[in-house]
């Protein structure tokens, strides 16, 4: 370590002044790098525009980190025999990741003292969301570095180095943008939304295993180095030692184990989908939409739903029985399902024939015989289940965590035509399309589960807690369900008493604050189910409304 320490000095007071002049010019741009970021909102759940600007306006210390390289390594060749050969890429690369990680904290720092952030953001809280997005920043910057020297050392000559970098940078940041997101084959950090509500979640876990992950490659990457070094300045000696022969073979298992462990939980496990898959799937299913679309189906009159939701494992099994009828003056004859995304279909009893499949797509159609009269009913029966397993990827979303769940009707049950996936909003003054509703939600021992209507009945059983719902009224047929460890206050508004689910600690003013305007809109309409409660979810922006729920986002109320 002292020898280390002592190359890092030497090698610091020996470099040109144009060296020192790019270190000093890297610093004080990633100072207002940092602080331009701090003013603008981040680091924060933002939209993936702004920090696409902001890996942009990383570039620079990027670019400066390689050429930084090439002029530490390419050092005087008398100095460079002056000393062993594996210890000299050592401190060559010690000196280069000091250099980029001052870098990174004064940036860190710019945008933590800021004087002229916007107060419409949290101040930078570098243990939470703000902590991991500065971090993967800094790691980029380090590894880039070390990368850097060893590429350099590799190829001996510097401008063979320093293109060979430049091409490597073109593809760590262009890899994305070509539909190349697959993390072992593109050094960048998942992004690890924080909640106050969930933490880091299950985003955490793939963030600790690819920075391991490639940071053992960086690593190999500059033992390896080390033995090119050591086998060009002593040709006629062994070329390295047996304590780096052993800390080569220990970080290529590493490595090799790392990368198997990232491939099971996204290929695997996961059904892993890049950003272009997702658009692609989503265009697919409109598409197929308007395909199965046709003459107006039955209506949905009622919904008996019973959901046992999973938080700790991101599992959830759903059923019931849905009663159709034929509210109109013609016959109907088909039938269009739409099936949630990611489901699995365990059981799906429809009186009526099924002429078309298209499960991939999420879509079924069934055709009635004798066609639907108009005033007669049929039900059906489902049974659903996901679990969401392995590391999330470009496609996850964040609506089945640890604490905060937030399920829709399209993701518990399977719906039916005219109400078509992606064409249909909650309208609070719908009065037509109504159906009544019920429901038995089951989650962890300890948090409530929150569902449309009114609470009846709740108990435990078998180290569960369960709640029943029940409407008073036809509400209209989108519904919400919800379960966290919430505390419960009901506040006055308007002449309303409005039951608030929030965060233990939370400012239940500020939620009132961030639903305001849904709040009065709804109570000055004459919604056939008015707003009961507010509930905060996590990982979230948005302020949503569906019958008797108004569903705030913890980022939409501040913090």
């Amino acid at each position: 370590m002292r020898y280390l320490v002592a190359v890092f000095r030497r090698e610091l007071r020996a470099r040109c002044r144009s060296a020192r002049l790019i270190i000093a010019g890297g610093l004080a741009y990633a100072g207002v790098w940092g602080a331009a970021l701090g003013a603008n909102g981040l680091p924060v759940p933002a939209a993936s525009g702004a920090e696409f600007w902001a890996d942009i306006a990383l570039l620079p210390l990027q670019l400066a980190v390689v050429w930084l390289a090439g002029q530490i390594v390419q050092g005087e060749a008398r100095r460079t025999k002056a000393l062993p050969a594996g210890k000299h890429v050592a401190g060559r690369a010690t000196l280069l990741c000091g250099a980029a990680a001052a870098m990174w904290a004064l940036a860190v720092l710019g945008a933590a003292l800021n004087p002229f952030s916007t107060g419409d953001r949290p101040a930078p809280n570098l243990a939470a969301y703000g902590g991991v997005l500065w971090f993967a920043w800094g790691w980029e910057l380090v590894l880039l570095a070390a990368v850097s020297v060893a590429v350099h050392v590799i190829l001996r000559r510097r401008w063979h180095g320093t293109l060979a970098m430049l091409l490597v940078l073109a593809w760590w940041t262009g890899a994305g943008g070509l539909g190349f997101e697959h993390p072992l084959y593109r050094p960048v950090l998942p992004e690890a939304p924080y909640s106050r509500m969930s933490g880091f979640g299950h985003f955490l876990a793939p963030v600790v295993a690819l920075g391991a992950y490639w940071s053992a490659f960086a690593l190999l990457l500059v033992l390896i180095a080390h033995r090119v070094a050591s086998v060009r300045a002593f040709p006629a000696r062994r070329p390295a030692g047996r304590n780096v022969r052993d800390a080569t073979l220990v970080t290529l298992v590493a490595w090799a184990a790392l990368g198997a462990w990232v491939f099971y939980n996204t290929t695997v496990l996961g059904a892993s989908e890049t950003r272009r898959d997702v658009e692609a799937r989503r265009v697919e299913h409109q598409r197929a939409g308007g395909a199965f679309a046709g003459p107006a189906g039955p209506e949905t009159l009622s919904l008996d739903l019973k959901v046992d939701l999973f938080p700790a494992r991101r599992a959830f099994r759903s059923r019931g029985s849905i009663l159709l009828g034929n509210t109109g003056v013609e016959r109907i004859e088909y039938l269009i399902l739409s099936l949630p995304h990611g489901v699995q279909v365990e059981a799906l009893d429809v009186p009526a024939v099924l002429v078309e499949e298209a499960d991939a797509l999420g879509f079924r159609r069934y055709r009635f015989e004798p066609p639907l009269r108009p005033t007669e009913r049929v039900r059906m029966t489902f049974e659903l289940s996901r679990a969401d397993a392995g590391f999330p990827d470009a496609g996850a979303g964040t609506n089945l965590v640890a604490n905060g769940t937030f399920l829709t009707g399209r993701d518990l049950l399977p719906v039916a035509a005219p109400s078509l996936p992606d064409t249909y909003e909650c309208d609070p003054a719908r009065t037509s399309g109504l159906m009544r509703f019920s429901a038995r939600v089951s989650t962890a021992l300890d948090q409530t589960a929150v569902a449309p209507g009114r609470p009846s009945r709740a108990w435990r059983e078998n180290d569960r807690a369960f709640f029943e719902y029940e409407t008073e009224v036809p509400m209209p047929p989108c519904i919400s369900i919800h379960s966290g460890r919430y505390a419960v206050s009901s506040v006055p508004w308007a002449g309303t008493l409005v039951d608030v689910y929030h965060e233990p600690g939370r400012a239940v003013e500020s939620l009132l604050a961030a639903a305001g305007d849904q709040l009065d809109r709804c109570l000055r309409q004459a919604s056939p189910c008015r707003p009961l409660r507010i509930v905060e979810t996590p990982y979230a922006r948005t302020v949503a409304w569906f019958p008797g729920t108004i569903v705030v986002g913890e980022w939409a109320a501040g913090r």
